[in-house]
Order: C-alpha cells, then structure tokens, then sequence
C-alpha cells in the first residue's frame, strides 16, 4: 500500500526533454525515481524510467542509498533472453563502470545499429564504440582512448567502427542515448 507520492518538475532548456523527479513511499521503505519525457502531438510521452536524474549521478555506495548502489552496480537481474557477445561485454562492462541505467542505454543503442556493424569487426572494438558514443551523446566525460583501454582493444579499431557506424551512432544529446 502507498502510504505517500511526491513529485516535482524542473524547468528543461526550450526543446529538451522535461524531468520530474519522483518518490514513492510504501510500507515504510521511501524510493526515489527520475522520469524524462516530452510532448509529442500534445501528449506526454515518457523517454527514461531512471532511478536518479542521469546515469552517472548514481547513489553512493556509502551511507543510506548504499543498497540501490549495489544494486545499480553488482546485482542488476540477469537477462532472460541470450546475449550476443558484443551485447554480454557492453552488460558487463558498464554494469561495473556506470550501473545498469547507461549499460541499458548501451544496448538500446547497440540493438538498434546492430544489423549495420560489419561482422567482422572486433566484439570489443564495436562495444568500445557503442559505449563511446553513448556516453558522449549523454554529457559523459569519457575519452575514446580511456573507453578503448576499458573495453581492452586498440583506439584506432574503436575509430574505425566509430567511422563505419558514423550516422547510426549520432545519437539525440538531448536524450542522451
């Protein structure tokens, strides 16, 4: 049962996604979610579900928000349907570095572009550059270079991908994924 529900809109820059900040409290137990949306033809429409307001501003692994760290972080459920292999690294990888919200953006976008890499191209090298990406296109600070480092392959492989994909990897900044 529900016992409370608050929940606060901030003002966004003209053309950007709205973000309303929310908490649930039930049975005792408070828990706080971010939504983004729009207005599409006049109706809401909800682009992200996430449990802060972006995907690096996860709680500390520290103090009272210490569990949804871990959670974010070592204990997201398995997937129930078979991982391809670049699908297994980019979970697995940014499960580690950035939690479960960017590694789920990670592969939204991979299984979006996935039928235009070239099967030949390195697992790494095209996770490496999904993830890159990703994380530009969401304000992350992260070089190609740390990210070609991370995912374990060569910055001039992870280039190369990034090249072959150019137009399906140029994602909306605004969205972030």
């Amino acid at each position: 049962m529900v016992d409370e529900v608050t929940a606060s809109t901030y003002p966004t820059e003209p053309g950007s996604p709205e973000l309303t900040i929310c908490s649930v409290t039930a049975r005792g137990e408070s828990y706080r979610f971010a939504i983004h949306w729009w207005l599409q033809a006049g109706k809401p429409v909800i682009g992200e579900v996430m449990p802060t307001p972006h995907p690096l501003v996860l709680p500390p692994v520290r103090g009272d928000e210490a569990e949804l760290a871990r959670r974010l972080r070592e204990r997201a459920p398995a997937p129930t349907i078979e991982l391809d292999p670049v699908s297994c690294r980019l979970r697995h990888t940014e499960l580690e570095q950035s939690g479960l919200p960017f590694a789920i953006r990670c592969l939204a976008t991979w299984w979006r572009v996935q039928g235009t890499s070239d099967p030949a191209s390195p697992g790494a090298a095209v996770a490496a550059a999904v993830a890159s990406a990703v994380a530009r296109a969401a304000g992350i600070r992260r070089t190609r270079a740390a990210t070609a480092t991370t995912y374990n392959t060569d910055l001039t492989l992870l280039e190369s991908v990034e090249h072959k994909l150019d137009t399906e990897l140029r994602l909306d900044r605004l969205r972030g994924w």
